[in-house]
């Protein structure tokens, strides 16, 4: 391994690690937590798309804020010899600056036409201001990732102790068979630019939520 300089060994860690001084916490070489934001108003679809979704919203009266707009479909039907258009629109929800965990819905139109409404709607009057410290943050991820790590070890917590890991914070809805959905907030935890193993961890009682290695069971 390569010697470097303080300051060269600071350079890098800075680089790889960190945006900003206030999202960041560098614990030792490599190993690091960095708090990342996707911001509301940075769709995933083209100008055009976006154009043509802002007017269709526009057409039928329904409000953009606190959308982000991740897919826009189009296709168009023909039955009994009568053509329709259809336009299908998934959309991401927020509340202030942070998402809802798993709160995709989509929005369907016939000919120009809001007539369909998929997924639920959410809403929360939760502070958008996070308890835990990055710290604890990583800490938890890690303790869930051993707890994984006793029924299966596709992927191994000691593997990633040395890297830096993304954390995002927003609100998720826990729902079960018998209750209402809550609407908690929590950190999605994942290695430095993965999307797996990943962690939602509850951001008032530092409970796992939801640990996922990517890897899909199929039982016979």
């Amino acid at each position: 391994m390569k010697r470097y300089g303080i300051l060269s060994v600071a350079f890098l860690l800075l680089v790889s690690c960190s945006k900003t001084e206030s999202d960041t916490l560098i614990i030792s070489e490599g190993e690091c937590i960095e708090k990342i934001a996707v911001k509301q108003d940075t769709h995933r679809v083209s100008d055009a798309d976006y154009t043509a979704t802002t007017r269709l919203f526009q057409q039928n009266s329904i409000p953009l804020q606190g959308l982000r707009i991740v897919q826009y479909d189009t296709e168009t039907i023909i039955l009994n010899g009568v053509s329709n258009s259809y336009v299908h629109i998934k959309v991401a929800q927020y509340s202030g600056d942070l998402p809802f965990f798993y709160g995709e819905i989509g929005y369907h139109f016939k000919d120009g036409k809001f007539y369909y409404l998929s997924g639920d709607k959410l809403t929360t009057t939760l502070s958008p201001v996070g308890k835990l410290p990055l710290r604890a943050v990583r800490t938890l991820y890690f303790k869930a990732f051993a707890t994984y790590n006793q029924q299966r070890n596709f992927y191994k917590a000691a593997d990633f102790m040395n890297k830096c890991v993304d954390a995002e914070l927003g609100y998720y809805p826990v729902k079960t068979s018998s209750t209402p959905t809550k609407i908690v907030r929590a950190w999605h935890v994942t290695p430095k630019g993965k999307q797996y193993p990943e962690a939602y961890i509850d951001d008032e009682n530092s409970e796992t939520i939801y640990f996922f290695d990517g890897i899909m069971s199929l039982s016979k």
